[in-house]
């Protein structure tokens, strides 16, 4: 059973984007709606919208850049400060910049946001996807963040983000400092990769 439909977002999608943004997100991390017209004028191809019962529960954004994995990364020089305007059409990547789910949304629905991004790759025919994942168990742990990262790759935690990605498929990579503004993840993130290849 499909739980969502999913397709670009368009130009008459913004309110109903901006209201899910501003449901999941406080004012300090949710994307302007200044930032996500951006967003669309930049990329529009890497844009894209879940609905259920004919509403946007879900949203996903990313670009193209130029990567390897483990080389640095920082959300707010890699993304543009979320507007996407650091696109490269010839990049050989897909950068997820942000994805954002509605608690209302039906069970599954991250899984299949995840899947569209994986979808939209193969489309686009990059190598690789990857991005940085939050990390938002990191600032509950009473130890050294590299112990919190190596349990969770274990599985002996279970990090309320990174261990969906990791469920999802995904490499998990290195502890990227300052790499956003998260205080649940005392700033960190964590590189998340797949190469296209094994997704066909």
């Amino acid at each position: 059973m499909t739980i969502l439909t999913i397709s670009s977002a368009e130009l008459t999608d913004l309110p109903e984007i901006i209201h899910l943004e501003n449901s999941v997100w406080n004012e300090q991390q949710r994307c302007s709606p200044d930032n996500l017209l951006q967003r669309l004028n930049n990329f529009q191809e890497g844009f894209l919208i879940g609905r259920n019962n004919n509403k946007v529960v879900a949203s996903f954004y990313a670009i193209r850049r130029m990567h390897r994995p483990g080389e640095p990364m920082n959300w707010l020089l890699d993304s543009g400060n979320g507007t996407g305007s650091t696109h490269d059409q010839n990049g050989d990547s897909l950068f997820s910049i942000s994805i954002t789910v509605s608690s209302s949304a039906p069970k599954g629905s991250y899984r299949e946001m995840m899947k569209a991004w994986r979808n939209l790759a193969i489309q686009q025919k990059v190598y690789l996807i990857y991005a940085g994942s939050r990390v938002p168990g990191l600032s509950q742990f009473n130890g050294h963040e590299e112990d919190y990262l190596l349990k969770v790759k274990s599985g002996e935690f279970f990090d309320h983000t990174l261990s969906k990605a990791k469920c999802c498929g995904f490499c998990i990579g290195n502890l990227i400092p300052d790499y956003f503004h998260d205080p649940d993840s005392l700033n960190y993130g964590v590189e998340i990769f797949q190469f296209t290849n094994n997704l066909l």
